[in-house]
């Protein structure tokens, strides 16, 4: 009974103490704003399309605002999500939604990834690199 009483005692004083414990409060990522250019290659009809875009991603509430442009008329607008090392992508574009999953490298300079649209729901790569940081807007009359 006493070897019960003990136990017992330890596991409340246990249970009650967890509140107390501090928690090391981990901090949050880095912000993946910027200009980056895009590399990947697609697939029609002829075989592998390579293309280039600038990609421009913005910090928007919990998660960011995304354009790719590859010429005129070719700007695809997206909506993205950082959970760790991963950058999600829903996009849209000609009327057919796309997904995009990327891997942040170390240093968040660099990702690389795939993406697949509908019609043909095959996924190709792609590959971003941060080349500028977003410009900085300015109030009227600050300097």
């Amino acid at each position: 009974m006493r070897i019960i009483s003990i136990a017992l005692l330890l596991l409340v004083t246990i249970a009650t103490s967890a509140d107390t414990i501090p928690l090391k409060k981990l901090a949050p990522p880095s912000d993946l704003s910027g200009i980056l250019e895009a590399h990947g290659i697609a697939h029609d009809e002829d075989g592998p399309v390579p293309y280039t875009a600038i990609v421009t991603i913005k910090r928007h509430v919990d998660g960011y605002m995304c354009q790719w442009s590859a010429g005129p008329g070719s700007n695809i607008l997206a909506l993205a999500h950082r959970d760790g090392n991963t950058f999600t992508v829903a996009w849209i574009s000609r009327n057919m939604p796309g997904v995009s999953v990327f891997k942040i490298a170390k240093g968040e300079k660099e990702m690389s990834g795939k993406w697949m649209a509908l019609p043909s729901a095959t996924w190709e790569v792609e590959s971003l690199k941060f080349v500028a940081p977003l410009p900085v807007k300015r109030k009227i009359g600050e300097a």
